[in-house]
């Protein structure tokens, strides 16, 4: 008789929870008001929003402020390139959902979740190399946006949490530079 690979099972375990967790969440009955702050939550993390702030920071032009900045860009950056290797790589469909059409288009791949692994590196980065309270304020917000991404499905929670794991490797390896090169502007 043969022994049932635990592989296997391991990802049968990760695809109900997947799938329990998710469901539930966009089971809640949410009132105009909540989808509305739900879809602002996850549309935060988007590209377009995050590289603005951090030329923001850029153009204020201290130079604490631009070695932030340029930390900031690092940190995203590698996150997301590890998260698009891994995502067309493995190529998983993101969950049946109506809402997130734009993300459904332009990527329909949902694992690893590259807001997650941006917000995290964002958090990190913030957290290990210049303000720890700026660092927890930016873990709070990642977190609000998994959520929401999580609960409008147009991720499951083991997207989100690998995209977490790609962030703070990321955002570990910036403060890591940061820290053995001495750099700054």
């Amino acid at each position: 008789m043969a022994k049932p690979r635990e592989d296997g099972m391991i990802l049968k375990i990760l695809k109900d929870l997947d799938s329990n967790y998710g469901s539930k969440l966009q089971r809640l009955q949410l009132s105009g008001a909540a989808r509305l702050a739900l879809s602002l939550s996850a549309h935060s993390g988007d590209a377009f929003f995050v590289f603005p702030l951090v030329f923001v920071l850029w153009w204020l032009g201290t130079p604490r402020l631009r070695t932030i900045a340029v930390l900031l860009a690092a940190g995203i950056v590698l996150s997301l390139i590890f998260t698009y290797i891994i995502k067309f790589s493995v190529r998983r469909p993101r969950p049946p959902g109506e809402w997130g059409q734009f993300y459904r288009r332009t990527d329909p791949y949902s694992f690893p979740s590259g807001h997650a692994a941006k917000t995290m590196a964002i958090a990190v980065v913030f957290m290990g190399c210049h303000s720890w309270w700026a660092g927890v304020l930016m873990l709070h917000w990642s977190a609000l946006v998994g959520f929401a991404r999580t609960a409008l499905g147009v991720h499951y929670l083991s997207d989100i949490t690998v995209g977490y794991v790609i962030g703070l490797a990321a955002g570990t390896a910036v403060c890591l530079f940061e820290l053995f090169s001495g750099f700054s502007l």
